[in-house]
């Protein structure tokens, strides 16, 4: 990690050095659209500055993929298992059928809903 810092700043330094002051913006997102439109001469937009690397974010959506994972590759198989020593063959099918669209269901919820969520970043 600290070879990369290294390697980051000497060049942001050396782009400092051979990039002309008046072609050359330095930008932080934390910083927002003002010194952006400003540098492109462009009008501030009426929207908020998007920030789609905020951290509570992606840990949103890596734990709601965590839980898809675990449902859909460790519970649903051992599901099956245990429901396959239970249950005769025609109910087995059907529970197979009716897991896998309640699966489809499930997946296509939290897509949308990582859509919105994403679009309100």
């Amino acid at each position: 990690e600290h070879s990369s810092t290294v390697y980051f700043n000497t060049h942001v330094n050396d782009v400092k050095k051979h990039v002309p002051a008046d072609k050359l913006l330095v930008f932080e997102v934390q910083q927002g659209w003002d010194p952006l439109c400003s540098f492109l001469d462009l009008p501030v937009p009426d929207m908020p500055f998007p920030r789609t690397n905020d951290t509570n974010q992606i840990l949103l959506f890596t734990n709601i993929c965590r839980v898809m994972a675990w449902v859909t590759f460790v519970i649903i198989p051992i599901f099956f298992v245990v429901a396959g020593y239970l249950v005769d063959t025609k109910t087995l099918i059907c529970l197979l059928v009716v897991c896998g669209l309640v699966i489809i269901m499930v997946k296509a919820y939290v897509v949308t809903v990582l859509q919105t969520i994403w679009s309100l970043c």
